[in-house]
């Protein structure tokens, strides 16, 4: 069983239908990501069903989706930077 660093912006990614943006941190949407895909809690219902995409509320949309379809980028890298 893995442990986590408890901070008020975890709990708010965790607890909160409408998290604060002010309140949590890149770090803490990192850890967000890691136990929704070790819990499969961004699932319907079972670990094997599809990811529920279809879900219009705003936690979902604005902070799950981007983070389990790998749609959000952690860093920029070097822009203009393209290999031959």
């Amino acid at each position: 069983m893995e442990k986590y660093k408890d901070t008020p912006g975890l709990y708010e990614l965790i607890f909160k239908r409408i998290p604060d943006d002010t309140i949590y941190t890149e770090n803490d949407k990192l850890v967000y990501k890691n136990i929704l895909l070790t819990t499969n809690a961004h699932r319907r219902n079972k670990a094997d069903n599809p990811i529920a995409m279809g879900s219009k509320r705003y936690k979902y949309k604005n902070i799950i989706a981007p983070l389990v379809s790998g749609k959000i980028q952690v860093g920029r890298g070097i822009p203009g930077n393209k290999i031959s």
